[in-house]
């Protein structure tokens, strides 16, 4: 956890997940429906086609996870989600993100993640693409973002799909800061 990117030698992408309202939802309360997991008071409820998405990315984009979640919170449900058969370049937690101020500092939208620290790592900037339901963490990098909507643990879902298609029909772009990725949607028909 926290640990120094691996150098990219696989010679593929970087896609950065964010994992809450992104990839799961967490709640202190059960929703209507079963929960996937549980980690420590919080019912963890998995995106649908989670897996059919992280397996099909893989083959394209080099992976890795960078939450405004506590470390500790991120690196059980990495644990939980990633099986042995991803390889992430990093895992990153709150502790990597830079605080924007604000009163509540348990409140992930009041976090910064900055891609451009990446560059100490090898990465290319314009390879390095992130996945956030939350604009303003991304705000030093909005060109590398691509905004899902947020989930919030809802049993039908096809955002994850959606993605998937995006993501690979843009996955041999040389320059994935030449892309419009606000309009993520309509390029994925």
């Amino acid at each position: 956890m926290n640990q120094a990117p691996k150098k990219n030698s696989t010679g593929k992408p970087l896609l950065v997940l964010d994992l809450d309202e992104t990839l799961i939802y967490s709640s202190k309360k059960t929703l209507y429906q079963k929960y996937s997991f549980k980690v420590f008071s919080y019912y963890i409820y998995e995106r649908p086609e989670l897996k059919k998405f992280l397996t099909e990315i893989d083959k394209f984009y080099s992976l890795a996870v960078w939450s405004a979640g506590a470390d500790v919170y991120v690196e059980k449900i990495v644990e939980r989600i990633f099986s042995d058969e991803f390889q992430l370049d990093f895992v990153w937690g709150r502790s990597k993100c830079n605080f924007l101020g604000g009163a509540n500092k348990e409140e992930s939208s009041n976090y910064l993640k900055n891609l451009h620290v990446l560059k100490n790592y090898n990465y290319e900037m314009e390879q390095v693409l992130i996945l956030d339901d939350t604009p303003r963490v991304c705000m030093k990098n909005l060109n590398q973002a691509i905004f899902p909507k947020p989930f919030y643990g809802e049993t039908y879902d096809d955002e994850l799909y959606a993605l998937t298609k995006y993501l690979v029909k843009i996955a041999n772009e040389e320059n994935f800061l030449k892309l419009d990725h606000i309009k993520w949607r309509k390029n994925s028909i």
